[in-house]
């Protein structure tokens, strides 16, 4: 059976332990809110996580010295870790509107704290049209849906196309995901000049990140930045 949509389901007691929230707005109480894994520091350009320095120093990882990725900056809120990795696994695979919902919301916080201003366009990362048919839904446009509301920024769902339906990047080994990557978007149009920002739940390589990036930048883009979620 195909499913045509996310639930939207308001949560009335925290999404993580089940407790009444002090704001009937909130999905999170204040002291699961508070409990959530911080980011520590990593590559200024990639976000892989590094070890032996402060995070106010810019270093550099191998990867991104070796070949310089197509995106300017990944901007990410959370580690991968519990529980963010189970609010994207709700949001993707459970059809759980109010995580996604979530997960928009507790961005938007994170990049307003840290002073990340709206750039001119936020795009999601797309799905395959059989793979939307499937899910019945596209995660990261779901996403960015809530960030364009909550940021004041322009929202285009559709500057990016999936050609092809690729095997899914979780299933491979990383070297292989930039093949399997590669060629498989296309843009919409042309982009004069523009500072695109490219929303997506988590980024674990950086391959796909890379090549939507790579793809922009020849349609026209100035700047590709890639906000996240999640960082693995």
């Amino acid at each position: 059976m195909i499913f045509k949509g996310p639930h939207l389901r308001l949560p009335e007691r925290c999404l993580l332990c089940g407790s009444t929230c002090c704001d009937t707005r909130q999905a999170l109480c204040t002291p699961c809110l508070a409990d959530l894994p911080q980011l520590k520091a990593g590559c200024s350009h990639c976000l892989a996580p590094l070890t032996g320095h402060i995070p106010s120093q810019k270093i550099l990882c191998g990867r991104c010295i070796k070949s310089p990725p197509a995106f300017d900056q990944v901007i990410s809120s959370y580690p991968y870790a519990r529980p963010i990795s189970d609010f994207i696994l709700r949001g993707k695979f459970n059809q759980d509107l109010a995580s996604l919902k979530l997960i928009g919301e507790l961005m938007a916080t994170s990049l307003s704290a840290n002073n990340h201003l709206p750039p001119s366009l936020l795009t999601p990362v797309p799905l395959h049209p059989s793979r939307y048919r499937e899910r019945g839904f596209n995660q990261s446009a779901e996403i960015a849906r809530t960030l364009a509301k909550l940021l004041n920024a322009p929202l285009e769902k559709h500057l990016i196309k999936r050609n092809i339906h690729s095997v899914p990047q979780m299933s491979l080994p990383a070297k292989a995901r930039q093949k399997n990557i590669r060629g498989i978007f296309s843009v919409n149009r042309h982009i004069n000049g523009e500072h695109i920002t490219v929303i997506d739940d988590v980024m674990t390589s950086g391959a796909t990140a890379n090549e939507i990036a790579r793809v922009l930048k020849k349609a026209g883009a100035s700047r590709v930045d890639i906000w996240t979620f999640a960082r693995a």
